[in-house]
């Protein structure tokens, strides 16, 4: 009976926790990546909250100038400053050859045009 508990019970929880020890490497490689993705995801909701608010200023002929002081004027996120993806990172915003605006992330490297980068197409009035 208690070899019985021993294997059904306690040996598979021993070889659980051998296995995370074991694995610890890999674990946290498999966390710190979910986590980046956490961050490009609550990115893109933010941005996609700074593209409208962008889109209806194009709207009614607003100029917005300086990406930078737009987004301190107009946008407020809660526990974060606006004009700052969270990585640090200025957000961008360029007009492409077609008349549509593009908001961007340069993502988590801060270098753009890499494929890391979150780009938002807005289009033009």
């Amino acid at each position: 009976m208690l070899i019985r508990f021993l294997i059904l019970r306690i040996f598979p929880l021993g070889m659980m926790l051998y296995g995370t020890y074991l694995y610890q490497s890999e674990m946290l490689e498999y966390y710190y990546k979910a986590k980046d993705v956490m961050v490009a995801m609550q990115v893109s909701s933010n941005m996609k909250t700074m593209s409208k608010v962008i889109s209806l200023s194009l709207q009614n002929d607003e100029n917005i100038g300086d990406i930078t002081s737009f987004l301190k004027r107009r946008v407020k996120i809660r526990g974060s400053k606006s004009y700052l993806d969270q990585w640090g990172n200025r957000y961008r915003f360029e007009k492409d050859y077609y008349g549509n605006y593009l908001f961007s992330s340069c993502g988590p490297d801060g270098s753009c045009g890499t494929d890391d980068d979150i780009v938002i197409k807005i289009k033009g009035f």
